[in-house]
């Protein structure tokens, strides 16, 4: 929107208008036309509109949390603020181009995960790497063998590797190497790998997160917190929403330009596009896909999607992008997508452990 629509939109001066950018509440982006002059997050304007109309009781905001609302719980994990992502106060994107996933357990969970070649797993049957390491985290769950304090974290870390990677041990090679080379054949997959597992980390207070959060209230072990977050993270509007971005635009890229407009005209929530949050595209997006090619067909869909809906590629595009780029088995990228994630799940029910505080909301009718 621009300064003048969201002015008339919230009754305000442009000075107002001002402090609101100022203060965080309207999101701003330079136009690509001129660069001198700003746009507003519309997504920002609806929720000032609609906080205007509900008023401030309990109610209204506890009513508000329950999309993309007020935040309801403070965390030094990692937080967005001007469309950029941040782990402990430090630039995702950048930590992408260099750290590993092993720098990140470190910053994010204070563990050193220290190669073990020689620690022996047992395998675990799954048809996929996800399913293997679901079953493989509720194995560790009910199991009474699971190292106290701080040898926890990472001994889930290298048992959900070694379920995923199909096997009973482990090399002394970096993570990411490790899954790359069980995954594809691709030497260029490797690196891409690494920035995935780092972009994948963590992202504020999503349901997965949250989840954990509320396990770990209750004083759950971490292995059950992990366990809880996989299962919201298993969900179609979630981390499922990779696969289905994969079939959706595979499904787009094969109709002729007429059948293509009507195809993407007939769904008005396109799987991997949009995100609330950010006013333009998903920085992990952008970031992700310059280090690969991108499929045949899909920059054209993304276009054709942003063009009729303002809504532009996200993470859940970039990993189905990858996918169908490396020739990468089916749910493959939910699979690094859900593992890189490990360490935010684990972050924020170790966070929550501490605060004591137990997460019950109230309910009414």
């Amino acid at each position: 929107m621009t300064a003048k629509e969201v002015c008339e939109a919230l009754n305000i001066s442009r000075q107002t208008l001002y402090a609101y950018v100022s203060r965080g509440k309207v999101r701003a982006s330079a136009q690509k036309s001129d660069a001198r002059k700003s746009l507003y997050h519309t997504h920002d304007v609806d929720a000032l509109i609609a906080n205007k109309k509900r008023g401030r009781s309990r109610r209204a905001i506890a009513k508000s949390t329950q999309n993309f609302g007020e935040p309801v719980l403070k965390s030094e994990i990692s937080h967005i603020d001007q469309g950029k992502l941040y782990y402990k106060g430090q630039d995702a994107i950048k930590l992408s181009q260099t750290k590993t996933f092993e720098d990140i357990a470190k910053l994010l969970i204070n563990v050193d995960l220290e190669p073990d070649v020689d620690q022996k797993f047992d395998l675990i049957k799954g048809r996929n790497s996800f399913e293997r390491m679901f079953a493989a985290t509720a194995e560790i769950t009910i199991s009474k063998n699971t190292p106290p304090n701080k040898n926890t974290n990472s001994f889930i870390i290298k048992r959900l590797l070694a379920a995923i990677c199909n096997t009973n041990t482990l090399s002394d090679e970096p993570i990411h190497m490790q899954l790359a080379k069980y995954f594809s054949d691709s030497i260029d997959f490797i690196d891409v790998t690494r920035r995935c597992l780092v972009l994948c980390a963590d992202h504020e207070l999503n349901p997965s997160a949250y989840t954990a959060r509320i396990a770990a209230s209750t004083d759950a072990r971490t292995p059950a917190c992990i366990l809880a977050a996989l299962s919201t993270f298993s969900g179609t509007k979630h981390g499922s929403m990779t696969s289905m971005a994969r079939w959706w635009v595979g499904r787009a890229t094969m109709k002729d330009d007429h059948q293509e407009a009507a195809f993407i005209k007939a769904i008005k929530s396109p799987p991997g596009f949009g995100h609330p949050i950010y006013a333009q595209t998903d920085p992990r997006t952008q970031e992700l896909l310059k280090h690969f090619e991108i499929p045949e067909g899909w920059e054209r869909i993304s276009r054709h999607v942003s063009k009729t809906y303002k809504i532009y590629p996200n993470l859940d595009f970039s990993l189905a992008a990858m996918e169908k780029s490396f020739k990468l088995r089916p749910k493959t990228g939910q699979t690094l997508f859900a593992f890189g994630r490990l360490l935010g799940w684990i972050a924020h029910a170790e966070e929550q452990r501490k605060n004591g505080a137990l997460i019950r909301p109230r309910s009414w009718n």
